[in-house]
């Protein structure tokens, strides 16, 4: 199984997908992480069956709510976005899906944030959310 964690590690909260990858890295060297901005996904997906994508998001929900949506079906709603990229996490899916680069099964973990301000250190709510989706990623 593939990781991609997505985000930016200068924005605050943003970086907690890139936080969560490196932690499964570090605790599940048998699964393949990368991280990256949205628009990496295109490349990485390529010849991938299943991946787990970890990306901080805004939906309206509590800091640190976790939200964990199958794409491989549906569409990523877009009304989670949290997007300090110039592409989206929800446009990069559909383009990768419209250019038959999306893999089978695709789960994404979305993790909403406190602040995607200019910063590198996260609110604990976002942190604590971060454990949460790792042992879940490391479980499964």
């Amino acid at each position: 199984m593939l990781v991609i964690g997505v985000g930016n590690e200068f924005r605050s909260d943003d970086a907690a997908g890139i936080e969560a990858a490196r932690r499964i890295r570090d605790r599940a060297p048998h699964m393949k992480v990368q991280w990256g901005e949205p628009l990496d996904l295109l490349e990485l997906f390529g010849g991938e069956t299943s991946a787990v994508v970890i990306d901080a998001v805004i939906g309206g929900g509590e800091p640190g709510t976790i939200h964990r949506i199958d794409v491989s079906e549906r569409p990523f709603p877009s009304c989670l976005s949290a997007s300090t990229h110039s592409l989206g996490i929800s446009d990069a899916i559909e383009l990768a899906r419209m250019l038959g680069r999306l893999p089978e099964q695709v789960v994404i973990f979305g993790i909403e944030v406190h602040s995607v301000g200019a910063g590198t250190e996260m609110t604990p709510e976002v942190e604590s959310a971060i454990e949460t989706v790792v042992a879940e990623v490391c479980n499964a």
